[in-house]
């Protein structure tokens, strides 16, 4: 099984695009979204980082998407860097984080984090699959 290189994610309730690549680095991660954004080099400099993931707010085919990667799949990092997408799409929404907004803050990081938990349990359960269909002689 091959792991797809973009999942998207879409929330109803923010009406957000989000897009998690899969890539190593962070050149890599702009490598593939070049494949969608030909001038994204320009947008960014984040080609030299040496950070275990990054999202970024760009617009594709019109839309604007918050994209994100992570190169270590621990709970840790994916909280993190998802916790950069949630405050990229409350920025763009004038939401400030407060006792009243916190709730909201916390919706879209549960939502966002709970997408990408379950898309890689079902990866595992494939390649499980997989495997089990294909044993070695």
């Amino acid at each position: 099984m091959t792991k797809p290189i973009f999942t998207q994610i879409y929330d109803q309730t923010f009406r957000q695009n989000f897009l998690w690549v899969r890539a190593s680095t962070s050149k890599q991660f702009l490598d593939l979204l070049e494949t969608k954004v030909p001038n994204i080099r320009s947008i960014t400099d984040e080609e030299d980082s040496e950070a275990d993931g990054e999202s970024l707010t760009l617009e594709i085919d019109g839309t604007k998407v918050i994209c994100l990667w992570f190169n270590i799949r621990n709970h840790e990092t994916i909280a993190h860097e998802v916790l950069h997408a949630v405050f990229q799409t409350m920025r763009s929404r004038n939401i400030t984080l407060s006792e009243d907004s916190e709730e909201t803050f916390c919706y879209l990081l549960s939502f966002l984090y709970g997408k990408i938990l379950e898309t890689l349990a079902n990866e595992r359960k494939l390649a499980r699959k997989s495997i089990d269909n294909n044993p070695k002689k």
